[in-house]
C-alpha cells in the first residue's frame, strides 16, 4: 500500500461520443454515459485511495437539483455495492 497525498482528489464526469459537431462527447447523467464507474471505485478501493470524490454535474446549468440528485443515488448505490 503506498500512502495517499493529502490533498488527492478524484474528478467524475460521464459522457458519450458524439460523431458530429464541434465537440467529441456530450455529457450524461452519471451512470448513463460510457465511464465504467462502478470499475473506477472498485480500482480505487483496491488502491485503498482515501481522497475525496467530486461528481461534476453540467448539464442543466438553470435547474440542476434533479440531475444531481439522480447522480448522487447512482453513486449512493454504487458505495452500497461497494461495501457488499
Amino acid at each position: 500500500m503506498q500512502p495517499q497525498p493529502a490533498a488527492t482528489i478524484a474528478r467524475l464526469a460521464d459522457s458519450e461520443p458524439v460523431a458530429f459537431g464541434p465537440l467529441s462527447h456530450y455529457n450524461k447523467l452519471l451512470g448513463d454515459g460510457v465511464l465504467p464507474i462502478m470499475g473506477i471505485f472498485k480500482q480505487l478501493h483496491r488502491m485503498n485511495y482515501t481522497g475525496g470524490v467530486m461528481l461534476e454535474y453540467e448539464i442543466n446549468e438553470n435547474d440542476p437539483m434533479m440531475g444531481m440528485q439522480k447522480s448522487l443515488s447512482y453513486m449512493r448505490g454504487v458505495m452500497a455495492g461497494l461495501r457488499g
